[in-house]
């Protein structure tokens, strides 16, 4: 169908990560913390099994031996310290330098919700989140894109730019921000116009970055169809 799917369900096996691979043009999962107390008692990793700081990174790197491109990122604000998320984006990197499969870190502050019994102390300030993103850029330097969701920092995105991100992630003017509703994503052209004002193109990418498309064994041929028959439908335009 021509589909270039992205697959982010959880916690996979080896063998379910190297099945969906032939079928997908990249795959992610959160590292979100790594912090141990957020397991403690009143914590918002708390009887969450899934969030497991070994078990994530043990996803991260089969990923990586799979050749499979990648995306995860850092929750900010649930009880983590700087000192954390520092710690944190420096093993990232460290993963990538072993298999070099990361295409984009998302940075993302955590919002509090309804429903929800969590509620942070101190809720993480967009400021604090660009710091993040800002440092995130100097440690990657060029080789992993900084994607930060412009539905959670809306009147900050110039700001965000200008901290070194480059990716705004997955826009849609059909769907809801699933995790997030409450927070609408923002019109295309709105952001089109900020991008402008800094010199930079807005334009929309695939699911899979172009570096791993030719980069031996990161793209499965049936990607590779899809990919030239959206390239061959699009010069048609």
């Amino acid at each position: 169908m021509n589909f270039l799917p992205h697959t982010n369900i959880g916690l996979l096996t080896f063998e379910q990560l190297k099945s969906l691979k032939e079928y997908n043009a990249s795959m992610g999962l959160m590292l979100e913390s790594t912090c141990k107390n957020l397991f403690k008692r009143g914590g918002v990793h708390e009887n969450s099994p899934g969030k497991i700081p070994e078990n994530r990174i043990e996803h991260i790197e089969n990923a990586g031996k799979l050749k499979i491109p990648f995306t995860t990122g850092l929750l900010l604000g649930i009880g983590e310290s700087f000192e954390d998320r520092i710690k944190d984006l420096f093993l990232i990197k460290e993963i990538n330098l072993q298999y070099g499969h990361i295409q984009e870190v998302i940075i993302q502050n955590f919002i509090e919700k309804k429903g929800i019994r969590y509620n942070p102390r101190t809720p993480i300030t967009i400021e604090d989140t660009l710091k993040t993103a800002g440092i995130a850029k100097l440690i990657f330097e060029n080789e992993i894109a900084i994607q930060v969701p412009p539905n959670l920092i809306h009147n900050y995105e110039k700001e965000a730019i200008e901290m070194g991100i480059d990716d705004f992630g997955g826009i849609s003017p059909f769907t809801l921000d699933y995790i997030n509703p409450e927070h609408p994503w923002p019109k295309i052209d709105y952001l089109k116009k900020i991008c402008d004002q800094d010199g930079y193109n807005l334009k929309e990418r695939l699911p899979i970055y172009k570096k791993f498309i030719n980069k031996i064994g990161f793209c499965s041929e049936n990607i590779k169809k899809n990919i030239d028959n959206i390239n061959l439908n699009a010069s048609d335009i």
